[in-house]
């Protein structure tokens, strides 16, 4: 807007940041030609000529709405793998062809794996070496607890505490005295005849009394005594009544069979205990005379040799545990299987190859077709109305006339800005993928409907105007209540008490008296020209001149018109009610509106819309006519160089009547 300031006599023109001075007679000349051209103009474009446009026009129907947010990716298969190989060498085997379905680990590729299985067997042997030392070690570490090793009494102990005790030194000696042995001999033939278990009649010859015996052993062989007889040994055992001492001599007589000769007595149990390890002895658990059990501790010693090497080799044989592992581990990686399961889409190597040590190539790719994904940027105003599970209706570009049906599987709150503009990742999942014909790589369109109505009246968007205004044919359709134009129409050349609705200049043709953006509307402005040095009627009566408001106030260029502007805070407003400001509001955007003969202007109550089409919930019916803007309006304006008006600005000076001439202009030109 281009503001004027009437001060002493002179009118400030301002526009931008630039301000001319003009006379209100210069003044009046200027709008007096302003009102000419513009009269002319509309005369052209609107008049009763060939040029005349069509009006266009659109039904009230019933139908569905729905509100579509619609993105673009492109499809991959929701998962997908690159085969490479960890080793190298020669591809010895391959087992599938390109195309194939595969399952997870089925074996695809073997390589040469020799080196390898060398590897293996020298790891087998490290570690059963390592194996060994730490057995050995950790016998050593037991060691240092010296055992008896039978249950008998302590005869002889040659350890104290503190001692340091050498390997292989005897530190005890044990016997069992409660049981003793008979060797004694029988012919060969009777001894054949007995068997172990048998029950004994034992006569001791120091003091020929007899005890019990039990055959515990018969020799399988045989040997020939000092008089020239076969005899086999026969094992008595004997339990002591305390006076047997071993080298006491008994005979024996079993079943029906007497022995050959005489035997001597021994103890069952005896044992010489010695240390296996040397060490310090840090404790003696028995005396002389004492009696033990099998594996009771009788000394306990201490090397930090014994302890240190155990720990050293234990390592060790975890070392060598490890190294076999690896081994093995490197094996498989000559073994090459599917990762997943799914179709071979991609083969690059095959049996007869070699990997060298540089290659780094894809042997092949497997895809999980069974279900399909893509993802779809959103922008953060409508991100708030996607949720996981709604519906994607899906057109690929490479697949006309089918539709395919998607679903979302995931909103990424990662947005990424791009001039200014936030938009974030959402993910759609295609089930039966395969099925479906769609590939890997193809671009796809998804729409999202997020809001929908069925079976209510619509009309064109372009229908409803501002303030939910819609222009209807008055055909007898309309009720009586809806109407809310009023008076639209106007005396020629005149505006309601000098004023414009609002304070607003309108944009584009205005009925009713309001002066349009470069045109008037037909009728006010005679279609002749006018007498020279004459100027036509300004609002309100009289000449340009008369029109020109006081020193201190405003009028307002708008487009290439200058007319007075009524302000918002003038009394009349001032005094009015917000009900009572709006209905005013309401009724200047009525008289802004073009209304040709036979429509009248109804207001509406509006819902649910999308690019095509806008609910009507209340102010229309079903087969209503409805005015649509005029598209012609661009077409029109290019007219203007077919009666050499002004198209983009009026020339400076205009005929040398304007001091220092309009500055660049009267931007703008007269538009329709």
């Amino acid at each position: 807007m281009k503001k004027l300031n009437i001060l002493n006599g002179k009118v400030k023109v301002k526009i931008g940041k630039k301000t001319v001075e003009l006379s209100k007679k210069v003044l009046a000349m200027v709008l007096a030609a302003l009102l000419v051209l513009g009269g002319g103009t509309y005369y052209f474009l609107r008049g009763d000529g060939d040029a005349k446009a069509e009006l266009i026009t659109a039904r009230v129907t019933r139908g569905d709405i729905d509100s579509i947010i619609e993105g673009t990716g492109v499809i991959q298969a929701i998962n997908q793998y690159e085969v490479t190989s960890l080793a190298k060498g020669d591809i010895i085997a391959d087992y599938f062809e390109e195309g194939d379905y595969v399952e997870k680990d089925q074996l695809l590729y073997e390589m040469d794996s020799s080196s390898v299985s060398s590897s293996i067997e020298r790891a087998r042997s490290s570690l059963e070496r390592a194996q060994m030392s730490y057995d050995q070690s950790n016998e050593d570490v037991a060691n240092l607890n010296v055992k008896a090793d039978v249950s008998g009494v302590i005869t002889e102990l040659n350890v104290k505490k503190g001692d340091q005790v050498s390997n292989n030194s005897v530190v005890a000696k044990i016997i069992d005295n409660r049981t003793m042995l008979l060797n004694i001999p029988f012919n060969t033939e009777d001894a054949m005849q007995l068997s172990v278990g048998q029950g004994a009649t034992v006569m001791l010859e120091n003091s020929f009394t007899t005890v019990d015996g039990t055959v515990t052993a018969v020799a399988t062989g045989s040997i020939v005594n000092t008089y020239g007889v076969a005899v086999t040994n026969v094992e008595i055992e004997v339990t002591n009544p305390g006076s047997i001492m071993p080298g006491d001599k008994a005979t024996v007589i079993a079943g029906d069979y007497a022995c050959n000769d005489a035997g001597e007595f021994e103890y069952k149990n005896e044992s010489t205990v010695t240390a296996k390890v040397s060490g310090k002895a840090v404790a003696v658990n028995y005396r002389k005379g004492d009696k033990v059990s099998y594996g009771d501790v009788i000394v306990k010693l201490e090397s930090d040799s014994a302890t240190n090497n155990a720990r050293t080799n234990r390592l060790s044989l975890n070392d060598a545990t490890q190294s076999l592992a690896d081994a093995q581990e490197t094996l498989e990686d000559y073994r090459i299987t599917a990762p997943i399961a799914g179709k071979v889409i991609e083969k690059n190597a095959k049996a007869g190859e070699k990997l060298d040590q540089n290659s780094s190539a894809t042997m092949a790719i497997i895809a999980d077709l069974s279900s399909l994904i893509f993802e779809m940027s959103i922008d953060e105003l409508d991100i708030s109305k996607i949720k996981v599970g709604q519906q994607v209706d899906i057109v690929a570009d490479a697949m006309d006339n089918r539709t395919f049906t998607g679903t979302v599987t995931s909103i990424s709150i990662v947005g990424t800005s791009s001039q200014g503009v936030t938009s974030y990742p959402v993910k759609v999942t295609i089930e039966n993928g395969e099925e479906s014909g769609l590939i890997p790589g193809m671009n796809v369109t998804g729409n999202i409907v997020v809001e929908s109505v069925s079976n209510v009246l619509r009309v064109p968007v372009s229908a409803v105007r501002r303030g939910n205004l819609v222009i209807v044919k008055d055909d007898g359709t309309v009720a009586e209540s809806t109407p809310v134009t009023g008076e639209t129409k106007m005396p020629m050349g005149e505006v309601p008490n000098g004023e414009m609705p609002n304070g607003n200049m309108p944009n584009g043709n205005v009925p009713g008296g309001n002066v349009p953006n470069g045109n008037v509307p037909g009728g006010n402005m005679p279609s002749d020209s006018m007498p020279q040095g004459e100027h036509p009627a300004m609002p309100g009566g009289g000449e340009a001149t008369d029109n020109i408001p006081e020193d201190g106030k405003e009028v307002s260029l708008l487009g290439d018109m200058l007319v007075t502007t009524a302000h918002a805070s003038s009394p009349a407003m001032d005094n009015m009610s917000e009900e009572e400001r709006g209905a005013k509001r309401l009724e200047n955007m009525i008289k802004q509106l073009d209304v040709p003969d036979g429509y009248t202007v109804v207001q509406v109550q509006t819902g649910l819309s999308n690019d095509t089409f806008i609910e009507i919930k209340s102010g229309l019916s079903e087969g209503q006519t409805v005015l649509l803007p005029d598209t012609t309006q661009t077409t029109e304006q290019n007219q203007w160089g077919a009666m050499g008006g002004m198209p983009h600005g009026m020339p400076t000076g205009m005929g040398g009547g304007m001091p220092g001439g309009m500055p660049g202009g009267m931007s703008g030109g007269m538009r329709r």
